[in-house]
């Protein structure tokens, strides 16, 4: 009996040795030790521009695609960035430890009119959406527009034509611009993105853009968020400045939707594509600084990480 009893303890040290010497076996849903460490790197997102681009980590580990459409985007398994997406879209991303513990994050890349330092300070700046302690403002292009085309000939230009929603006088959203204005609202919207009060130019297009959003909030029209042809001098920094500091009591963030003209005293000067923003906040001393840059496909990543979808 005490031999059958020595068997059996030997049996179950075995088993425990056994369990010890494989990591797998210990418990693979513990939480992973390692991370990513450069400093273009912030919560989910790493934003990077150019091929050789070497992600530092804090645990070595291998790197590999998620997607199933790289768009010709490439890393090596120890995380050098070989090629970069075209179309530029975000990558997922994994990397498993060498503990066999693993965490996925996103690849942004930029564009020529916008670099990664200006999407990861807009990035970082969209959770300081939801603190009252400074007056911001989300700056949008309207959506996508490229149906029909703007009355130019100002002899012959119809009253106040580009206030028409007729493709024949005046550009209008595509179906694609439609469908981002819908979605870019449900992202407000679903993720509580506070906004105090609504702004957009009189061009049908980014009006259409305010209405298809579908926020609470009544929109404002301003002629001097227009865009420039003959006969308008065109939104500036200044004019978005002096709006800004008129609205600055409401703590919650303004969006105004206007046009590409808006010229920021940066370098390099932003240029946004349609449905893209870009932030504003208003300083102590009444300064308006730039806050970065939110293109539509980072609302809709962000949307996703918020939601873990």
């Amino acid at each position: 009996m005490k031999n059958a009893n020595y068997l059996l303890l030997l049996f179950f040290l075995s088993i425990c040795s056994c369990s010890k010497n494989n990591p797998e076996q210990i418990n693979p849903n513990l939480p992973s030790k390692g991370n990513i460490i450069s400093p273009e790197f912030y919560k989910g997102v790493l934003f990077a521009v150019r091929v050789d681009f070497q992600i530092k980590t804090s645990e070595t580990g291998k790197f590999q695609v998620l997607n199933s459409d790289t768009n010709g985007f490439s890393i090596t398994e120890t995380g050098i960035i070989k090629a970069v997406p075209s179309p530029k879209t975000p990558q997922k991303i994994q990397i498993t430890w060498d503990d066999k513990s693993s965490m996925q994050f996103y690849i942004v890349f930029s564009d020529q009119f916008e670099t990664s330092d200006q999407l990861l300070l807009g990035w970082k700046n969209i959770e300081n959406l939801f603190k009252n302690e400074a007056k911001y403002a989300i700056v949008l292009r309207h959506a996508d527009a490229d149906v029909g085309n703007d009355f130019y000939f100002i002899n012959n230009a119809p009253v106040e034509w580009w206030k028409s929603c007729d493709s024949k006088v005046a550009r209008q959203l595509n179906a694609q611009g439609k469908s981002r204005s819908v979605q870019l609202g449900k992202i407000f919207i679903n993720n509580k993105i506070p906004v105090g009060k609504v702004m957009a130019s009189e061009f049908c297009r980014a009006k259409s853009t305010a209405e298809l959003m579908n926020l609470p909030q009544q929109i404002v029209i301003d002629s001097r968020l227009n865009h420039s042809y003959e006969g308008f001098t065109g939104p500036t920094h200044k004019t978005m400045s002096n709006i800004l500091l008129e609205n600055v009591a409401d703590k919650k963030p303004l969006l105004v939707v206007s046009h590409a003209e808006i010229r920021l005293p940066i370098s390099p000067d932003p240029v946004f594509g349609w449905t893209d923003c870009y932030l504003l906040k208003v300083e102590n001393d009444k300064s308006i600084s730039f806050q970065g840059a939110v293109p539509y496909s980072n609302w809709v990543l962000w949307d996703e990480i918020q939601n873990k979808k």
